[in-house]
């Protein structure tokens, strides 16, 4: 009847740029244009919220119900010409990080030994000698690793040969996780001290992931109405030309950038040759996780004692865990707890980005028991606050800890000096191209009176 919608076959053409196929649309008695879903698609525009039934049953929707949007309808030449600025266009996602998940392949089995030998002679005849070690066997992802040190010298005329460490370790690369049994080094946490012990630890491992990059990178937003060309510059220098992208809103993610503060700059160039520069500041810090990632340490074992000087000495036992979690671009927090029959400690970190200015970090921890046994349990907190800034042209950091007196730190002995307050700044200036200039200040004092 003369009420049914008119079915058209249509050359579309978008802000200059024709689609490559044809676009099967209706044209109703009212004068409404209505095009399928498949059309929306090819086109990345918009869709209106309301949708509506085409004769075929498909479902379509009104151009004219885009706001901001005009076309121009050729019955006569079957042609659409369509006019959008360019928040009508679905927004694009650029991911400038390169797949790399490949694993590794398995090793073939093997061994290695590693050896690295001192021998000095005086004048007067004496003569010392002395080197390091290591013995390694390895199939799949599994190794033996075995590493002793030795000394001696003509006049004692007697050879001392230490173990260091024996251990086992199997790398899991999928899961980015190892599994140590033996001699093995505890994770500070943020606030703890890394200690050399015996026994198990399951942990993750980034190095079996070399092209994984931890920390967030900066992404930057802008839109074009035409199909355009990106320049991508950090820092000013040219990181990659000739990105392409489609009309509409995009976003350029994870750019490759150095930690610290900089700056990025988009130049955008549409099909006329018009140029727009975006830009925008960042800082950036491999203390951060990125969002989802989580780092982690399962351990259990006794305390190393000696360790250099003799070949079996361990000490207190203990099971500690930490987990570390990326939580947003900007936040990463800690936790870290350690038990041991007579100490038992916990704490958190919390690091946060502050904007592209800097890094702040702060900790809290507390201890309840003693190490050894003397004259009673004692208790104690730690506090640490810290802020860091780095960019081209110098950097600044400042961190500040205050030890209660009754607070053990891990793996200490009971003759340590207690610290009571530690503050740590430094700064540095890049003047020239090719100079630097730099300067630290330490002020540590312990609880016995001692300053540093």
């Amino acid at each position: 009847g003369d009420n049914a919608p008119v079915a058209l076959m249509l050359d579309v053409t978008i802000n200059g740029t024709p689609l490559p196929d044809i676009a099967i649309g209706e044209l109703t008695s009212a004068g409404d244009l209505i095009l399928p879903e498949a059309f929306w698609a090819a086109a990345r525009l918009k869709r209106p919220t309301r949708a509506l039934k085409l004769a075929n049953g498909t479902t379509g929707y009104a151009l004219g119900s885009v706001p901001a949007l005009n076309y121009s309808l050729s019955l006569a030449q079957m042609t659409l010409i369509i006019s959008a600025p360019a928040d009508s266009f679905m927004a694009e996602a650029v991911d400038m990080r390169k797949d790399r998940s490949a694993l590794p392949e398995q090793a073939p089995p093997g061994g290695y030994l590693n050896y690295d030998i001192s021998i000095t002679r005086s004048s007067s005849g004496s003569l010392n000698y002395g080197g390091l070690l290591d013995a390694v066997l390895f199939t799949g992802g599994s190794s033996l690793v075995a590493r002793t040190v030795f000394r001696g010298s003509n006049h004692a005329q007697d050879l001392q040969v230490v173990r260091t460490e024996t251990y086992w370790q199997k790398d899991l690369p999928d899961k980015m996780v190892s599994i140590v049994v033996g001699d093995a080094t505890s994770s500070e946490g943020g606030w703890s001290q890394p200690v050399r012990y015996g026994g198990v630890r399951i942990g993750r491992n980034f190095r079996l992931a070399p092209s994984i990059i931890t920390f967030p990178l900066p992404s930057i937003s802008g839109s074009a109405a035409l199909p355009s060309t990106i320049d991508l510059l950090v820092n000013n220098i040219t990181q990659q030309s000739n990105i392409k992208v489609t009309p509409g809103a995009f976003d350029i993610r994870n750019l490759p950038v150095v930690t610290g503060a900089g700056d990025i700059n988009l130049v955008v160039t549409d099909l006329r040759g018009v140029q727009n520069v975006l830009t925008r500041n960042y800082y950036s810090s491999s203390e951060l996780l990125t969002p989802g990632l989580s780092d982690f340490s399962f351990e259990a074992g006794a305390l190393r004692r000696e360790f250099g000087l003799k070949s079996n000495q361990y000490g207190a036992g203990f099971v500690a865990a930490s987990w570390r979690q990326g939580v947003t671009q900007w936040l990463t927090v800690q936790g870290r707890g350690e038990l041991q029959r007579e100490r038992q400690a916990a704490g958190g970190e919390v690091v946060l980005k502050l904007g592209s200015v800097g890094l702040a970090r702060g900790a809290a921890s507390y201890s309840s028991g003693r190490l050894w046994i003397g004259d009673g349990a004692s208790s104690g907190a730690h506090y640490l606050v810290g802020f860091e800034r780095i960019s081209r042209k110098g950097s600044f950091t400042v961190e500040w800890e205050h030890f209660d007196e009754g607070f053990e730190r891990f793996g200490n002995y009971a003759s340590v000096s207690k610290p009571r307050e530690l503050l740590r700044v430094g700064g540095g200036l890049s003047p020239f191209r090719g100079v630097s200039l730099g300067v630290s200040y330490i002020d540590q004092r312990s609880w016995a009176g001692d300053r540093f």
